[in-house]
């Protein structure tokens, strides 16, 4: 069997092109066996026409009697060339996939937004939320990216913050937390650097960063960083949730 990605190091494509796909064939499928492959890709992202992100989990259905089906580093990488990718609904994005797909490995897939209580889709920008216990200011953002510096593979997360501002610059703010898309940073410097830039350049006070990426591998890393010695129990607030 002879593949592009499998085994090899890994490459960060920039746009979405069924060239990236492989497909394996199928080694004694059973006919008389009725059956579909679901796959679910929960690091999904792309742009709309404002450059907002659209960041939700998708579910892949694959018929189980296909000659042939679609290798899975190599659907990985297609999938994570959407990141810049603008498209004006979900509609435009599954016939996409579809299409390409089908290109390779010449399989009719079915494809739709995996619905879960906990990850449900967003329409990003930079959101306020209040807590009545004090004065403080919380905001966050559902659709940060960045890339891991070892593997090349991206990250994602949610960046909460609080501060006693009662103003911010919420569209700077905004494009900065976007611009980490293709930056190359372990979770930790990234919640690092996003402090020091906040304090330093936004001018921000009393302020609070936490960054719940989800897991990779079974583990998921969650920094934080404060101007003040914090409980570690924070990060399971209902706040940061």
């Amino acid at each position: 069997m002879k593949v592009k990605h499998l085994g090899k190091s890994n490459k960060q494509f920039l746009k979405p092109h069924f060239s990236i796909l492989d497909s394996i064939k199928r080694y004694n499928a059973a006919k008389s066996v009725h059956g579909v492959d679901i796959w679910n890709a929960y690091e999904f992202y792309y742009l709309d026409y404002d450059f907002k992100p659209i960041h939700f989990p998708l579910e892949l259905e694959f018929p189980s009697q296909s000659k042939y089906t679609v290798e899975s580093k190599s659907l990985k990488l297609y999938l994570n060339s959407f990141y810049k990718y603008k498209a004006k609904s979900n509609l435009e994005i599954f016939k996409k996939i579809q299409t390409d797909i089908f290109k390779v490995c010449k399989i009719q897939i079915k494809i739709s937004e995996l619905k879960y209580n906990f990850l449900t889709q967003k329409n990003t920008r930079l959101k306020k939320y209040k807590q009545q216990s004090n004065s403080n200011n919380y905001f966050f953002f559902d659709g940060f990216r960045s890339v891991c510096p070892v593997t090349n593979q991206p990250d994602f997360g949610k960046i909460y913050f609080n501060t006693s501002n009662k103003k911010i610059p919420s569209e700077a703010i905004f494009n900065y937390l976007l611009s980490f898309q293709e930056h190359n940073a372990f979770h930790e410097t990234c919640i690092e650097e996003i402090y020091h830039q906040f304090e330093s350049h936004f001018l921000l006070q009393n302020l609070i960063v936490i960054g719940k990426f989800m897991r990779r591998g079974g583990i998921s890393i969650n920094p934080i960083r404060s101007f003040k010695p914090i409980s570690k129990s924070m990060i399971f607030h209902e706040q940061y949730q």
